[in-house]
């Protein structure tokens, strides 16, 4: 897709996370297309034994109830 956002690695994964999560942002990024365009390997950040004490780190979805992500996510085979 020509106009997507591209998701090159997890920082950029969770900068768009925070700003389709955002009420304030409904409009322009959960409407929005997005790319992968790496692999993205989430194991050192989120799951069990990450946090301090061996806790669990979950991922928090992408889109909530009252503002949930309408665009497209293309996981581009990876």
């Amino acid at each position: 897709m020509g106009n997507s956002y591209k998701i090159p690695n997890l920082e950029t994964l969770e900068y768009y996370q925070a700003l389709i999560n955002d009420p304030a942002n409904k409009e322009t990024y959960s409407k929005a297309h997005y790319q992968l365009t790496n692999d993205i390997d989430m194991s050192k950040d989120y799951g069990a034994s990450v946090g301090s004490g061996g806790t669990e780190v979950s991922w928090k979805p992408i889109g909530t109830k009252d503002n949930p992500f309408t665009g497209t996510f293309d996981g581009d085979g990876h």
